[in-house]
């Protein structure tokens, strides 16, 4: 998993998907599953790669437990390609 802070807050999906912004995410290196930035007005976007190498669906949860968040969204690349 990768990600960026951005202090403005002003970017958009299509932003973060350029090379140039795409070139400035940095690998999570916080031990264990849990993330924690602390309190900021920054966002923070988060790229992962998820990996089916069967032919059957696979079902995963993202668990984002933090009742502070003001915002959480979510996009697929895949789906995104097929719209």
């Amino acid at each position: 998993m990768r990600f960026l802070k951005t202090p403005e807050g002003v970017l958009t999906l299509a932003d973060v998907q350029t090379p140039e912004w795409g070139s400035r995410f940095e690998p999570v290196t916080v031990p264990g599953s849990a993330l924690s930035y602390g309190f900021t007005r920054s966002a923070y976007w988060f790229r992962l790669a998820i990996d089916n190498p069967g032919e059957l669906p696979l079902e995963r949860l993202i668990e984002i437990s933090n009742y502070a968040l003001s915002e959480i969204a979510f996009s697929n690349r895949r789906q995104m390609a097929a719209t």
